[in-house]
């Protein structure tokens, strides 16, 4: 769903007619090892390390098909003192982080995410869970304010819901306000005009769209107070209200991207700088994965342009691999994706 948090389906998959087997392509068309580099860097952390690596976009955003996936790779790991989640996702559906926190806290005492490049949306909410958070200089969180699509709303040219945010409409009111010059709770003409202007904007905004808006907004900061609460460390209620409310507002763009020194000072939340044998194999692990992002296989079959096989994702430890891999059409969508086994 691209970098938004609040997307209520999974991507496209269509049945197309093509006969393919994605277990079977994986089986030809194995990524390379990534072990020594897994290794290196879980004996650099003194822990057990998981990687959730997706391509982000529409192709693999985090969706609750991850979660028995990595369910099965925790049960490999075991339970363990720490466990660190090397972590690279531009978001996805809202409730999809809270379960994956959720279930690491499960196996282990102590929690770590490492972000090599970026953890956006929905995966800032794994990311501000941990006991610690491993950020280097280029490593960028984002904020969570709840963007939704739904039936009620406007659509564009393909007649799909276009994506609205509880701040679109806030800070859409409030700029009507301030340009009015409305200041006080008295009846001017300036009110009257702005309850015409809001009569005008529900015309294409139905109302019940806004209340189900609405519902995403609150279900962002229920996540975000709920991750919180799970670390080792507590925050007093104060500074959870205050992340929550920086977060999901007042960045003012979904796209804001909150820096190391964004973390620390804004949120001020503790930060583990790495050690540059850490930040080296954490960089390693970022190209090894962006490398098998941008490969593909085409498939082609009689009478049919070519798609493409690629991998979207992958689900990494050291004694086991899991792998998302999707069919992409020629316009570069993705029409069919597996689990896969590697």
């Amino acid at each position: 769903m691209q970098s938004k948090t609040q997307e209520t389906k999974p991507p496209p998959q269509q049945t197309i007619s093509m006969s393919v087997n994605l277990q079977e392509l994986a089986n030809q068309n194995k990524p390379d090892d990534n072990i020594d580099k897994l290794k290196k860097l879980q004996d650099l952390r003194k822990s057990k390390l998981i990687s959730l690596y997706t391509v982000g976009g529409e192709l693999s955003p985090l969706h609750f098909s991850f979660v028995p996936v990595l369910f099965e790779v925790l049960g490999k790991v075991g339970k363990s003192e720490k466990i660190d989640l090397l972590l690279r996702s531009t978001g996805g559906i809202a409730e999809v982080p809270w379960r994956i926190v959720s279930l690491i806290r499960e196996y282990c005492d102590t929690f770590g995410v490492i972000v090599p490049e970026i953890a956006l949306s929905g995966a800032t909410h794994i990311a501000i869970a941990a006991d610690e958070l491993v950020l280097s200089e280029l490593s960028t969180l984002g904020s969570v304010d709840p963007t939704r699509k739904h039936h009620l709303l406007p659509k564009d040219k393909n007649q799909n819901p276009i994506p609205v945010s509880v701040q679109d409409l806030k800070h859409c009111i409030l700029f009507i306000k301030e340009q009015l010059g409305i200041k006080e709770e008295i009846e001017t003409e300036e009110k009257r005009d702005l309850s015409n202007i809001i009569a005008e904007l529900f015309k294409h905004i139905h109302p019940l769209s806004v209340g189900a808006i609405e519902q995403s907004y609150q279900l962002s900061k229920l996540i975000t107070r709920k991750v919180l609460e799970t670390r080792k460390e507590k925050l007093n209620q104060a500074h959870k209200d205050k992340i929550e409310n920086i977060l999901g507002e007042e960045y003012y763009s979904h796209s804001f991207p909150i820096c190391r020194k964004d973390v620390k000072n804004d949120l001020e939340l503790p930060v583990v700088e790495p050690s540059p044998e850490v930040k080296e194999k954490m960089w390693d692990l970022h190209l090894y994965y962006m490398k098998e992002f941008n490969k593909s296989k085409n498939i082609t079959q009689q009478n049919q342009p070519p798609f493409q096989f690629k991998y979207v994702g992958f689900l990494d430890a050291i004694d086991i691999r899991r792998a998302l891999c999707a069919i992409i059409d020629p316009k570069n969508r993705p029409i069919l994706g597996s689990w896969v086994t590697i």
